[in-house]
């Protein structure tokens, strides 16, 4: 092999490895290595979030803090989205173990099972995983290397297939006959029906790679708008505040308890002392799981101790086994008791710019925690209020999901 294609291979295999990488951000940030992972990813978080045309890479396209309206999201959210990850991690060892047992049996090129219709169902499955878990940390700019993740995957299948020719000649009658990752080959039918008036292969390429991105993006933001319209939201002017619950329980009860809030004088010291700015207030259970997206109240942050540990085995158990998980859904959600925290946050847009409150929602909108308060529902009254809470979640000054 040349130089030049040495190089082409190390690239491909590096460009995979690190969007998958990127793609497994969901397990890292669970793990008791969330830490040390976020200290490295947190500063290229930073860095995007400081010109708008990068800021939107750290927005979310689906609902991830919140239990929005829409029945179709939650199903995708709880249901579609583990089982997803978990039948293609299931593909992807079955389909392996297939192949190495082969290759310990000395048994040649593998044509049964899976590999009868598709040529490369381990790429299949991970694809499907990563879909699967895309729905659980759905940041745009792991949409971004999601499909990066396809098209990496895609050329290392042509080089694998290159060298299978060379190694085994059978192989070619072989590809002729099997579709590459879809039975009946639908992909390969519309590239040649969209690009066939394209004389050179690399360009028909290149152009199908910019396609694929652009039809993704579109998609992610398309999702983000869909996520938008199926939340629920309250809107004090007044205040230039977005209040945003965490479980949908009426408009009326929901401006209630934040006007209850927003009546202590020590609260609106508090706003002032922001200057002006746009707001948003969650309006979460006190037992909400995710609490630390907003901002870091909980100072531990051992990587090595046994509680993390084994919250971690928990969690990963239920992404590969959802079938046998618990009520995952209150565990992370928490209950809708009349028990709540409303955690108001400072918006800003790209470089910490102060954000007009008509763009509150917009892509490349970032929340600063600047007061969490206790309320209890049952007798409409304040229980307890943190004025100056940490200013960054658990994982950094980083963007947080606001749906």
């Amino acid at each position: 092999m040349s130089a030049i294609g040495a190089a082409k291979e190390l690239a491909k295999k590096t460009l995979a490895v690190f969007s998958a990488l990127v793609m497994l951000e969901i397990i890292i940030m669970i793990s008791p290595f969330a830490l040390y992972w976020y200290s490295l990813y947190s500063p290229t978080l930073q860095a995007l979030h400081r010109w708008s045309g990068t800021a939107w890479l750290g927005t979310f396209v689906l609902p991830h803090s919140v239990i929005t309206t829409s029945t179709i999201l939650e199903l995708v959210r709880w249901v579609v989205g583990p089982y997803l990850f978990s039948l293609g991690l299931l593909g992807f060892f079955v389909t392996a173990a297939q192949v190495y047992t082969a290759k310990v049996r000395r048994q040649g090129l593998v044509t049964s099972g899976v590999y009868r219709y598709i040529r490369h169902p381990q790429y299949v499955s991970l694809g499907i995983a990563g879909l699967g878990l895309l729905t659980h940390w759905p940041r745009m700019i792991i949409v971004v290397f999601y499909f990066l993740m396809l098209v990496a995957y895609y050329f290392l299948a042509r080089s694998e297939e290159r060298r299978l020719k060379t190694q085994h000649p059978e192989y070619a009658v072989y590809m002729q006959q099997t579709a590459m990752f879809c039975p009946g080959n639908p992909g390969g039918r519309l590239f040649q029906i969209l690009l066939r008036q394209v004389r050179s292969e690399a360009l028909a390429r290149g152009l199908m790679v910019a396609a694929l991105f652009g039809i993704g993006i579109a998609a992610g933001f398309a999702l983000r708008a869909y996520t938008l319209s199926s939340a629920e939201t309250i809107v004090l002017s007044e205040a230039n505040l977005l209040v945003i619950p965490g479980w949908p329980q009426g408009a009326a009860r929901v401006e209630q308890l934040a006007r209850l809030a927003l009546e202590e004088q020590a609260l609106r010291d508090r706003l002032a002392a922001e200057g002006a700015g746009s707001y948003t207030a969650h309006l979460l259970p006190a037992d909400y799981g995710m609490m630390n997206m907003f901002t870091d109240l909980q100072a531990k942050r051992s990587a090595w101790s046994r509680e993390r540990w084994i919250r971690f085995g928990k969690i990963l158990l239920e992404f590969l086994v959802p079938f046998a998980a618990g009520d995952v859904k209150t565990e992370i959600m928490g209950n809708p008791t009349p028990q709540y925290r409303l955690v108001i946050s400072r918006v800003d847009g790209p470089g910490n710019t102060p954000l007009p409150f008509s763009q509150v929602t917009e892509a490349g909108a970032k929340m600063t925690a600047v007061a969490v308060v206790d309320l209890d529902g049952a007798s409409n009254r304040i229980t307890n209020m943190i004025l100056d809470p940490p200013r960054r979640s658990f994982w950094g000054d980083i963007a947080m999901p606001m749906f």
